[in-house]
């Protein structure tokens, strides 16, 4: 496994679950969701390209394990930290 790939595939994981969840509306990170239509299709497509360079490097079952475990795990804590974001401004 060649760790330069493994980085790049997990933070195009990142950059995928951070365009879906900033085109959903009740985002709490900006002042206004993004477009959905293009935010998810670019979320989609590095969602993609993150399973692809995966199954570069790993096995069919491996790869799909990490692709959603990882897209899971952020799904969970991108809105705790927006949360979190939201109580430090208050203070």
């Amino acid at each position: 496994m060649h760790p330069l790939l493994i980085g790049l595939a997990v933070a195009l994981n990142l950059v995928s679950a951070v365009l879906f969840y900033l085109s959903a509306p009740r985002q709490q990170w900006a002042s206004q969701a993004l477009p959905a239509k293009p935010a998810r299709w670019a979320a989609s497509l590095a969602l993609a390209a993150a399973l692809l360079l995966w199954l570069s490097q790993a096995q069919v079952a491996t790869a799909l394990f990490a692709v959603l475990t990882l897209t899971m795990i952020l799904f969970a804590v991108l809105p705790y930290l927006a949360a979190w974001r939201t109580l430090r401004r208050a203070r």
